[in-house]
């Protein structure tokens, strides 16, 4: 609004985006399997909203967000198909959280020191977030419900590098806080 323009995505796209791609991981993770090596180290106090859940929700969510927005504001300028841009961003938001799912698992570690898909309700969880994606731009009644248009090839291999690339800053922001971390209890 301060810069002028139509809002990248509309409330109805917020509150499909928090039902099909946050709610299916969140209700998956109530079936994760805590390995005895991952709690051995954990710190007793460990809460589930502790200071490491705080700055990686928040630090994660500006940085995404502020991704996403600079990014819309760039389509706009260049001219590109405001239903078109806003198609875009709505699911680049929708599904980077799917992809983070799977770095969220464990806080502690780089997700190429585990098993990524050894929690089945979560796997479950981001492909039907995926699927409900997928409807809501090529399914005509639920992407005109929700103002979206369907995306050519390239663009979804665009929002698939969105969230590769929110992936990546998760896994470098771990690892940034946990060496942190580390220095702070020497």
């Amino acid at each position: 609004l301060i810069a002028g323009l139509v809002l990248p995505i509309t409330a109805l796209q917020i509150l499909f985006v928090k039902f099909f791609s946050d709610l299916f991981p969140a209700m998956a993770f109530t079936f994760e399997k805590i390995d005895s090596s991952r709690t051995a180290h954990r710190r007793p106090s460990l809460k589930i909203f502790d200071t490491h859940v705080k700055i990686f929700t928040l630090a994660r969510g500006f940085v995404s967000s502020s991704i996403l927005l600079l990014l819309y504001i760039y389509l706009i300028k260049i001219g590109i198909d405001q239903e078109l841009a806003q198609s875009f961003i709505f699911a680049s938001f929708a599904s980077y959280m799917l992809f983070l799912a799977f770095s969220m698992r464990n806080l502690e570690e780089s997700i190429f020191k585990y098993k990524i898909f050894s929690n089945h309700y979560l796997t479950l969880g981001v492909g039907s977030g995926f699927t409900m994606i997928l409807l809501a731009l090529y399914y005509p009644p639920l992407s005109s419900l929700l103002g979206a248009t369907a995306l050519p090839p390239l663009w979804l291999i665009g929002v698939l590098g969105i969230g590769i690339l929110n992936l990546f800053i998760m896994e470098a922001l771990k690892w940034i806080v946990n060496l942190y971390s580390r220095k702070a209890l020497i």
